[in-house]
């Protein structure tokens, strides 16, 4: 007797697995049975949407024995002129018991623009059809896409904090500068009660008491330390008495390395803190070492470069930079070296040659804690207007796109709270989504 349609239906949803990777059901679970081998294939026609060109797309083809003897079937084929755009990844005959079938893959991989028709043909022992043929039809151009890219905010617990300040002669201004921008600085360390250590060097390598050395008293600056952010200002104005030698990056790796780790500087350094670089200096880099090795170094020092910011306040790449600051000439020789490190790392690029520090030290302080506001896009939106930004699933309008960067900013007065998580969700014209 012959199934009712409901019934056969009926029997291909409930099909499973076995390790051979056939599929049975038991024969109570059909409505009757087919006398001797039948062969049908779900769905009875594959349509794909429109992909790009040279792109891919698949679906499932189900062929099953829905008869009371043993099905063979021979390896598929692809007919028609465009097969070309189509692939199956089924290259051996089958034999199917009854109630038994077999899954693959149809995968559209169009190479034109256009309609795209082609066959899937299939020769079994059934005896009513023993030559099937599955139609199968795709669209293919530059279609447009919405893509969603995610992320998760930090959450850092710990920050060491580690300011390499130059203090050759020309550099009192600048000092104070950033001293006078602390509190601007220190924000972030307040609203999100980071454990920070804080600490200050010179890029003085040569005299006694710099070398990477802590300076100040005390040597770094705590949560429990009397009025942190005055303290910390008064370390940054470190004085202008350099033997003539600035050499940040070398001083940098003196104050996290041994002897001083465990020598003057005891304790600023902690193996699970986040660690932030901040380094200010209107000169280049003298230790002649390059730039990769200082990259190298810090990258080894946490084992995830992830775990390090580098910020620097110093002269433009190149032809570094010239100036007038309230009638006062200001100029720096270019800090390629320094900005070589800190684009290695998340973190923050000043001209030196700025006569406001504020906004720097405002973006310094947010990377210092930890906080990430820009978010780079993995593809370039082709309408701006329709970017639309969630945080933990709730709808966020506080942001800007920055075209240079192809990435989201957050306001910085709307920024994501630690471990949310974060959805961009953004239209794009092909080739591929």
């Amino acid at each position: 007797m012959r199934p009712s349609v409901l019934a056969t239906l009926s029997v291909l949803a409930l099909l499973g697995c076995n390790e051979s990777g056939l599929h049975t059901v038991d024969d109570e679970q059909v409505g009757g049975e087919e006398s001797g081998p039948v062969i049908r294939v779900e769905p009875a026609e594959v349509t794909f949407d429109e992909v790009g060109v040279f792109c891919s797309t698949d679906t499932l083809v189900r062929i099953s024995n829905v008869g009371t003897e043993t099905l063979e079937v021979g390896v598929p084929a692809l007919l028609g002129e465009r097969a070309v755009d189509y692939e199956i990844d089924l290259a051996e005959t089958l034999s199917l018991e009854p109630l038994e079938s077999r899954e693959a893959t149809v995968t559209f991989t169009p190479a034109a623009d256009g309609d795209s028709t082609a066959a899937l043909f299939i020769s079994s022992n059934d005896l009513a059809r023993p030559e099937l043929n599955v139609p199968l039809q795709g669209t293919s151009g530059d279609g447009e896409w919405l893509m969603t890219d995610d992320f998760v905010q930090n959450d850092i617990q710990a920050v060491d904090v580690l300011f390499v300040i130059d203090n050759s002669s020309s550099m009192g201004p600048e000092q104070a500068l950033v001293a006078d921008n602390i509190a601007t600085f220190f924000q972030w360390f307040r609203a999100l009660g980071v454990d920070y250590h804080m600490g200050v060097i010179t890029t003085d390598v040569v005299q006694p008491g710099h070398a990477g050395e802590l300076q100040g008293s005390p040597k770094y600056i705590t949560q429990n330390t009397s009025e942190p952010e005055a303290t910390l200002a008064a370390a940054v104005g470190v004085g202008t008495d350099d033997m003539g030698v600035e050499s940040g990056l070398a001083a940098l790796k003196l104050a996290l390395s041994e002897p001083m780790l465990s020598g003057a500087n005891a304790g600023f350094y902690r193996d699970d803190a986040h660690l932030s670089v901040i380094i200010l200096t209107d000169e280049p880099e003298q230790s002649n070492r390059g730039s990769a090795h200082y990259i190298d170094f810090l990258a080894d020092l946490k084992g995830d470069p992830l775990e390090v910011s580098v910020s620097a306040i110093v002269g433009d790449r190149e032809d570094g930079c010239q100036g007038q600051c309230g009638g006062t000439p200001v100029g720096a020789q270019p800090g390629d070296e320094y900005i070589d490190v800190q684009e290695a790392f998340p973190g923050v690029f000043q001209s030196i040659c700025s006569c406001d520090f504020r906004p720097a030290m405002e973006a310094v302080g947010i990377t210092s804690a930890g906080i990430v506001v820009s978010f780079p896009l993995s593809r370039t939106p082709n309408d701006l207007a329709r970017i639309e930004v969630t945080v933990n699933g709730v709808v966020h309008e506080q942001w800007e796109y920055d075209q240079g960067a192809n990435a989201v900013v957050f306001n910085t007065d709307s920024i994501p709270d630690g471990r949310s998580d974060i959805f961009v969700t953004y239209p794009v014209v092909g080739p591929c989504n």
